[in-house]
């Protein structure tokens, strides 16, 4: 659950910030998300894009929204089909026991196929807000951001460290702040290698900040730093 996540929220920040400047993508899928040997998530084929988002010049795959059939009353917003397109992304990337690239809009019964030990509801429910009926119900690409920070928080909270996955976590990479390893793993992680990266945001990080809070994302970071 923790990819899928990092990789909803990973694309949740490119599109927010495309939207930033009224840009839209207009091809979010499965097919067009890249990952790197250090497992950094890209969104490619901007071919799509286009600025504007009332622009109806619509280009897209399935599952279309719906806003863009005929029948539907409301007006385009590529914003909005944008973060539908997320929705169903989230959906994709979600553990479940087999693979279907969705070729209709996500329903409650799509999230029933779920494994439901492991995707949380809030995920779940985030997923039903991106695809809403109306595209003026859905959320901005920003508020999808946020909820998937303290999504992000929720799997984390009570999670063992991510590399011994035993031992809890205890200790903040910084400057990123992300808390995700625990303080032996840490040690031997900057033992042998003079330049270590966060395992989360492969950002380097230069020292580390032990405390009791169990937020992967730190929202404050205090001055008493450990080497």
């Amino acid at each position: 659950m923790d990819k899928a996540v990092q990789i909803a929220l990973d694309i949740a920040r490119v599109i927010e910030h495309i939207h930033a400047y009224e840009f839209v993508h207009q091809d979010v899928k499965p097919r067009n998300i890249l990952l790197d040997n250090d497992e950094q998530v890209f969104l490619p084929d901007f071919g799509t894009c286009q600025h504007g988002t009332g622009n109806v010049t619509v280009i897209g795959s399935r599952p279309f929204a719906p806003e863009l059939t005929t029948d539907h009353p409301f007006s385009y917003d590529g914003a909005a089909l944008d973060v539908f397109s997320l929705g169903t992304l989230m959906y994709a990337v979600a553990p479940k026991q087999t693979y279907l690239e969705p070729m209709q809009p996500i329903t409650q019964a799509d999230l029933n196929s779920l494994d439901q030990t492991v995707v949380l509801d809030s995920f779940q429910q985030l997923i039903l807000q991106c695809v809403d009926f109306d595209p003026k119900q859905r959320p901005t690409a920003s508020q999808v951001v946020q909820k998937l920070k303290e999504i992000a928080d929720q799997v984390a909270n009570g999670r063992p460290c991510l590399v011994c996955l035993d031992q809890p976590r205890y200790r903040r990479c910084l400057p990123c702040g992300h808390k995700i390893m625990c303080n032996t793993c840490l040690d031997q992680m900057q033992k042998s290698n003079p330049m270590p990266r966060c395992i989360l945001c492969r950002q380097i990080f230069t020292s580390t900040q032990e405390d009791h809070d169990g937020h992967t994302y730190a929202t404050t970071i205090r001055t008493n730093q450990t080497s």
